[in-house]
């Protein structure tokens, strides 16, 4: 398949960039929902599947050619590597003139409103590199006769507002309490050259990861926007600070590390260099000094989480009474919840047990009942309901 030619995309305001690799099932459900939308901006699908799933995605791309501006570029990269990853978005950047850019995962949505906004504030705020808004994950829990129901959203930790005039602060603000700015919304040049270093200097995504989002903070501000920016597919068996911790405890056994290190340092360090004053050897230290606190938090939290084993989403199931008085406490608030009473009596068991695992759930903390952003007067509810309806649209994926 020729790829769309690129003339087609350079009136475009802001560039969605969509890597992919053999899941047309998730690209599917992810068109479905920016056609729904009506997105007027542009979609560049950044494909590295083969085989069947390659031509599923070919025919899914072609099918909406005539309600979605969409590009759909093949790259014959390592799609399972960090880097065969950044190269493949570096790529697809390249691909469009747009001024703004964001990255959507095939199994992740960006609510269109959130493009809009970012790219009206950054349009408005030209010494600011980011923008974004709040992110939320559902972490589905299917059961028979209810997989068309999700159970709960979290909200996520997003990215704060870090505007302070000097780059060396904002680096070491951004690292004292990192959050990704993957998702968030940025000057499209900026974004490629800032990927393409990645491509090019990192192979693990600890690295890959934290180098763009370090380099987009010193190159400007970073804005956040009481928005509701997007929705990511979260893994229910695991967390952020699990898996981080995880990620530098490995990263710093290899046999490599000070050489990974170092081409991370020294890019963020010459980005530095020449956007202050601030000469090279001072910038040099200035990284080392911001990455030796940013890595001294996870590492102190990895020692009290790695010491204990791998949390699950929901333990097991209390026995006799305990397990009876739960289901029971369950079974009161789907009886209060809206719409919730049918499925109590079609499916009387699973309904109990999902909302025990529900009630679980609730217990970590920072989960929200699907029920309460689906309320008209939740300040989410209009960008919400139509993801929401995604992701019922197509039960059972594997996540």
């Amino acid at each position: 398949m020729q790829n769309t030619p690129r003339r087609e995309l350079d009136s475009e305001l802001v560039s969605v960039i969509v890597p992919t690799n053999n899941r047309p099932q998730y690209l599917a459900r992810l068109l479905k929902y920016y056609q729904d939308c009506r997105l007027s901006h542009a979609i560049v699908v950044a494909d590295g599947s083969t085989g069947a799933a390659l031509r599923e995605n070919q025919k899914l791309v072609v099918s909406h050619h005539g309600t979605l501006h969409i590009y759909h570029q093949c790259y014959r990269s390592n799609a399972h590597s960090s880097r065969g990853l950044y190269q493949r978005i570096t790529k697809a950047l390249r691909a469009t003139d747009s001024k703004y850019a964001v990255i959507c995962a095939d199994d992740d949505f960006i609510v269109p409103n959130a493009l809009d906004q970012c790219a009206k504030f950054l349009d408005s705020h030209p010494d600011y590199s980011i923008a974004h808004g709040h992110l939320l994950g559902f972490y589905p829990v299917y059961f028979r006769g209810l997989s068309a129901r999700p159970a709960l959203w979290t909200h996520l930790a997003t990215p704060s507002t870090i505007d302070h005039p000097d780059p060396d602060h904002r680096l070491r603000q951004h690292l004292l309490n990192y959050k990704p700015t993957f998702y968030s919304v940025h000057r499209r040049a900026d974004l490629s050259r800032n990927m393409n270093f990645t491509a090019r200097l990192t192979k693990d995504y600890g690295f890959a990861e934290m180098l763009p989002s370090c380099l987009s903070l010193v190159q400007g501000k970073m804005k956040f926007l009481d928005i509701l920016h997007g929705v990511r597919t979260s893994n229910p068996k695991s967390t952020s600070s699990v898996e981080d911790s995880w990620r530098w405890h490995n990263l710093l056994t290899l046999d490599d590390y000070s050489t990974r290190y170092m081409h991370f340092r020294n890019c963020i360090a010459q980005e530095l260099s020449s956007t202050s004053p601030m000469p090279l050897a001072a910038a040099k230290k200035a990284v080392d000094d911001a990455f030796r606190e940013h890595l001294a938090i996870y590492m102190r939290e990895a020692d009290a989480l790695l010491s204990q084993p791998r949390p699950n989403t929901v333990d097991k199931e209390p026995r006799g009474l305990s397990r009876a008085f739960l289901a029971l406490r369950a079974a009161a608030r789907i009886g209060l919840a809206k719409g919730r009473v049918g499925d109590l009596l079609r499916s009387p068991r699973e309904v109990v047990t999902r909302a025990y695992y529900e009630d679980r759930l609730l217990a970590r903390g920072g989960f929200t009942p699907v029920e309460k952003l689906l309320n008209s007067q939740s300040p989410f509810h209009e960008d919400f309901q139509p993801i929401y309806d995604s992701v019922v649209r197509y039960p059972g994926l594997p996540q």
